[in-house]
C-alpha cells in the first residue's frame, strides 16, 4: 500500500476491499482477484494480503473455497463501513496524541501527573478500540517511563 495512515497494511487492504465490495465492484458470489494479483495491486507481501483476506473472512464478507478461490459472501453494511472507518480514524488520532504527549513528557517535567493521566486515558481508549475492531492491542505505542525521584538521605 502506498497510503501512509498509521494503519497496518493488511487493514488498509481489507478496508479497500470492503469498500469495493460495498460499491459493487466485486459482487456477491463473485471471486475477488487471486492472491498474487492482490499482491501486485496493493504492492504488498503474501502475508499482508492473506491477513486482509482473513480479516474479511472473519467478518463474513468473504468466503474461501480451497482450490477455487475467495468469493464475496455478502456486502458489508453502510453501518459496518462507517464503524470501521470511524474506529480507524479515532485510533490514529489517539495514537498520535499519545506520541505527542510522550514527547512533551520527555521535554517538559512541569506537569507530569496530568500528562501521565492523559496518556493513560488515551491508551485505555486505544485498547478498547482495538478490542472493538477484533484486533490484538499493539504494545508498540510509546509509553513514557516514570521518572525516578532522587531519594533524600
Amino acid at each position: 500500500m502506498t497510503e501512509i495512515s498509521g494503519q497496518p497494511a493488511y487493514q488498509q487492504i481489507a478496508h479497500d476491499l470492503r469498500r469495493k465490495i460495498a460499491e459493487g465492484i466485486y459482487e456477491v458470489g463473485e471471486a475477488i482477484p487471486a492472491t498474487n494479483q492482490l499482491m501486485t495491486m496493493y504492492h504488498g507481501s503474501i502475508t499482508v494480503v492473506r491477513a486482509a483476506i482473513k480479516e474479511l473472512q472473519a467478518e463474513g464478507v468473504l468466503i474461501g473455497q480451497p482450490g477455487k478461490g475467495v468469493y464475496v459472501q455478502r456486502k458489508p453494511s453502510d453501518d459496518e463501513l462507517a464503524r470501521k472507518s470511524d474506529s480507524h480514524a479515532r485510533l490514529a488520532e489517539l495514537e498520535e496524541e499519545v506520541r505527542r504527549l510522550a514527547q512533551a513528557l520527555s521535554s517538559d517535567t512541569s506537569d507530569l501527573t496530568d500528562i501521565r493521566r492523559q496518556i493513560g486515558v488515551m491508551q485505555s481508549q486505544i485498547m478498547e478500540l482495538y478490542g472493538r475492531m477484533g484486533m490484538p492491542y499493539s504494545h508498540d505505542a510509546p509509553i513514557p517511563a516514570r521518572s525516578k525521584k532522587a531519594k533524600s538521605a
